[in-house]
Parts: structure tokens; sequence; C-alpha cells
């Protein structure tokens, strides 16, 4: 982080990938599944920023290239929409569009679902640098754990109180914004899990047993 942006960092985040072990897709049905995460993990180690603007590197950057944005919609979409309406936004399909699939959708997503949730107060940005050893297109959620780690800093970082069951389904919405539409069991699980156990988990409301 020093050889990157000098000076230290604030805090380091750390979000496992998981395991489902039973009751696919109840998260946005209803009903329970039993959930761990696994040893590999994506961490995050980040600082404020005094502006809104968020810096991403990797230490990958060979396979994943240094990130900017600001944690503004996109040019043509409107971030007081409703959710839906936002991430259906011709603005956010040609954003998507211009680059498919890059890491940093993840880091946007989480952050643009938190300032959509908090209007009230102005969000800042923050300098990152990612690294990661869950495998990619596993079923692991590697990206759902990339979601919950920036989503995890923008929180402690700008003292949000959010409480677990409302972070899991922001964390779910924000994911919207990439394209996918499920719910929030792998953000649960990766939020959730203790070492050691399964976790059994129902939604719908969610609670953990």
């Amino acid at each position: 982080y020093a050889a990157r942006f000098g000076g230290e960092p604030e805090l380091l985040i750390r979000a496992p990938g998981r395991v489902n072990l039973m009751g696919r897709h109840v998260d946005h049905r209803g009903g329970y599944a039993n959930v761990m995460a696994i040893g590999k993990e994506t961490l995050i180690a980040a600082a404020p920023r005094a502006d809104d603007k968020v810096t991403l590197a990797n230490a990958d950057n060979a396979a994943f290239s240094k990130r900017e944005f600001a944690i503004t919609a996109p040019p043509g979409s409107n971030l007081e929409d409703d959710w839906v309406n936002f991430v259906d936004s011709p603005g956010v399909t040609r954003s998507l569009q211009s680059a498919p699939g890059d890491w940093s959708h993840y880091a946007r997503a989480a952050l643009l679902r938190l300032q959509h949730e908090q209007p009230e107060q102005r969000l800042n940005g923050m300098d990152c640098i990612v690294l990661g050893n869950v495998p990619m297109g596993a079923g692991l959620s590697s990206s759902s754990a990339l979601l919950v780690a920036f989503a995890q800093a923008a929180v402690a970082l700008n003292g949000l109180e959010i409480e677990v069951s409302d972070f899991v389904d922001l964390c779910g919405e924000a994911e919207w914004f990439v394209g996918s539409r499920g719910g929030s069991m792998d953000h649960a699980a990766i939020t959730t899990s203790r070492a050691g156990y399964i976790t059994r988990m129902g939604f719908f409301p969610f609670r953990v047993d």
C-alpha cells in the first residue's frame, strides 16, 4: 500500500469465499440455506480520501489494471431514481458495456448502492489495494467477496451505522448493478460465517440461527 499510495492504510478488510451446502436459490424465494466460508479470501487495505474519488490498485496488476472512479451516477442515469430504475438506466448499461467484466464494477456497485441508501451524506472516496485468492468462476463467490469487502470498507471509513441484515440486503442489491439479479445469500454467508461452523440462515426475513 505504501509503495502505491504513500503512507499507511487505515484499515484492512477480509472477505472470504463461500460454499453453499444446501438451499440453493432460497435467498430470493424464502427459506433456509446452509453455508460456510472457506480459507480463500479477498483482502483490501484502504484509507479515506477527502473527495469522492475511489482509486483501486491490485497486487496482481498484470491481470487487474489500476482503476479510478467518482461515487457519482454515470452520465445518462440518476442516482435519485429508485434503485431498480437506476441500474436499468441507459447510462448504467453504457458504462458496463464500455468495459465488460471489469473488476472495478464491483467496487463501484458497492459504493453507489451505499450512496443511494445515504442520500443525505456524501460518501468520501478511498485509496485501496486489493489482494485475493478466491478462484474466479469456481462457484465460490469471488465477485461477491470483492463487493462485500468494498462495502465494508466504505461503511467503516464513512462511519455509517447499518444493521447486518440491512447490510447484506444492500450488498445483494448492489450486485444488480453489474447485471446479475440474484439475492443476498452469498453476501450474507461472507459477512456472517464463523470459523469452524456451518451457518444456517433464513430469508424473508433474513435471520441467522
